[in-house]
């Protein structure tokens, strides 16, 4: 299934978005620090890594994670004890949010993504096959994303551009594309599918750090940016 999704997928990068590939094999990783597209951590892949971050902004009512205007919210049900800590980006424009996490500690860090969920079934009964779903419903969302942009102590992330796929990664769970997902505002389990450019940071040194994740969307109809500061204290010790 995924194969022939990356088919589709490597397609329409080419044709939509001016030649854009989704892996650069020959130039190796352009950002010490940070993972390489591809790469598997602590046992999962991006995907699996981006589909359990969906569900940890899914499994608290209202995701208070995703307007957390301090940071409070960031350590709910987020210890990093699975092998990451999550960063969010926010839904309601720009934010400051302060923390604090254990030396040792790798973070996912999501920029720009939608992760629609809905009924059991529901993505196929609308749309028939994973295929289409992704070309009729997240492709044309994607072309949307622009202006990504990861700050980490004053020094830019490189191969976040526009119209580069280096770091886009789709929600899954193993060899699938819609996986269930516990939605706490509802109560009830559902099944989400979708995107997220992201990237897994190795850990930072102990001490104070600034890591800024800003994105952009927009179509004819709406727009929306992501703009969130987060002032970091990594705490010197064992974990």
């Amino acid at each position: 299934m995924k194969s022939t999704l990356q088919n589709i997928l490597l397609a329409f990068g080419l044709a939509a978005l001016g030649g854009a590939t989704v892996n650069d094999q020959g130039k190796g990783n352009p950002n010490p620090g940070i993972l390489p597209p591809g790469a598997v951590f602590k046992g999962k892949t991006a995907g699996e890594w981006t589909a359990a971050w969906w569900q940890w902004v899914r499994g608290e009512p209202g995701s208070p994670q995703m307007s957390d205007s301090t940071g409070e919210f960031a350590h709910v049900n987020n210890n990093g004890a699975d092998g990451v800590f999550f960063l969010a980006k926010t839904w309601v424009g720009t934010q400051e949010r302060t923390i604090e996490i254990p030396t040792g500690t790798p973070l996912y860090v999501p920029l720009m993504g939608w992760g629609p969920a809905t009924e059991p079934g529901g993505f196929l009964e609308k749309y028939g096959s994973v295929e289409n779903l992704f070309e009729q419903l997240f492709f044309p969302d994607i072309l949307g994303v622009k202006n990504l942009s990861l700050e980490i102590n004053g020094k830019f992330v490189a191969a976040l551009e526009d119209g580069n796929l280096h770091y886009l990664n789709f929600i899954e769970n193993g060899d699938e594309l819609i996986v269930p997902i516990w939605n706490a505002s509802q109560s009830k389990w559902m099944e989400t599918a979708g995107y997220e450019f992201s990237v897994i940071l190795t850990p930072l040194p102990p001490g104070e750090h600034t890591v800024r994740l800003r994105g952009e969307w927009s179509d004819d109809d709406d727009s929306f940016t992501s703009d969130v500061t987060y002032y970091i204290t990594v705490l010197p010790g064992r974990r």
